[in-house]
């Protein structure tokens, strides 16, 4: 009987201090992003886990094998989407 494998996890535990500047240039932007993920983490309120896709069917972010993305980010009151 073998047991099968869990998939890595994309979010266990967010966090402000796991967040890295390395290929976004713009410092307000990545602060920005802390002080949610801090929001979020405090207050149980979701902030940054609902805009990472893929989702599993509760809405969590999930693990993709192929490494793609993507964020859906708001600009000047237009939804954008942006992949990695």
């Amino acid at each position: 009987m073998g047991f099968k494998q869990r998939p890595p996890s994309m979010i266990s535990n967010i966090s402000p201090y796991t967040i890295r500047q390395q290929y976004v240039t713009d410092c307000s932007f990545i602060a920005s992003l802390c002080v949610c993920a801090l929001f979020e983490k405090r207050f149980r309120k979701r902030l940054i886990t609902p805009i990472v896709y893929p989702q599993d069917k509760d809405g969590i972010p999930v693990y993709n094998p192929s490494g793609k993305y993507i964020v859906k980010l708001w600009l000047n009151g237009v939804a954008r989407t942006k992949s990695r």
